[in-house]
């Protein structure tokens, strides 16, 4: 029963850091959704990813001037070749700190759980071993967690860098795209426009 309860908690613990791995990206993207982009002639851009296709981005930014009716309505078009850096914004370093405090505040309380069961081998108050495993290791991972998440939000990093590694970059475009504040119905216009630049 022991084993059995401690492959549980394990195996909760593990879910819940690969879910937190896996939607990573997309909290960001809608919570905050904010990236900075610099060009290879070193102007900074801040604003929102709109939507991508193929290697080209439309990039929303708040204080730029538009030149066709086209950006002016919804905003800029950049290649990616012509980014040198792409910084997604997306604090995540507290649920990292949580996740991470969790697996090892229960970790620990189940090993100390264990260890007071047996303290109290001679007891006749001695409860089953189950219900010291299961409290210390709520206890011990509630504390953890608490801890881990307010270390993790102190040296939390301010987003991602996904420029430079391109099959990093082509795999959060869906994500991009699934959240994406560009309507659907605007692609092909998207596509027009950038079929026109190309030629």
């Amino acid at each position: 029963m022991r084993k059995i309860i401690v492959i549980i908690l394990i195996g909760i613990i593990f879910t819940s850091i690969h879910a937190d791995t896996e939607q990573q990206f997309q909290i960001g993207m809608k919570k905050v959704g904010l990236t900075e982009i610099i060009t290879t002639d070193g102007v900074k851009h801040t604003g929102r990813i709109l939507y991508v296709r193929d290697s080209l981005l439309l990039f929303w930014e708040t204080t730029s001037s538009f030149k066709s009716d086209f950006l002016d309505k919804y905003g800029m078009i950049y290649d990616y070749s012509d980014i040198e850096r792409i910084r997604i914004k997306s604090r995540n370093g507290a649920s990292a700190g949580f996740s991470i405090g969790t697996c090892v505040g229960v970790s620990s309380g189940v090993a100390y759980g264990d260890r007071v069961y047996q303290r109290e081998a001679s007891s006749c108050l001695r409860l089953p071993l189950e219900y010291y495993l299961i409290k210390y290791a709520c206890m011990f991972g509630g504390s953890g967690a608490v801890i881990g998440g307010i270390i993790g939000s102190i040296f939390d990093k301010e987003g991602y860098d996904i420029k430079g590694d391109y099959n990093l970059y082509r795999k959060i475009l869906p994500v991009i795209n699934q959240h994406a504040v560009f309507p659907y119905y605007l692609t092909v216009e998207l596509h027009n426009f950038i079929q026109e630049q190309k030629r």
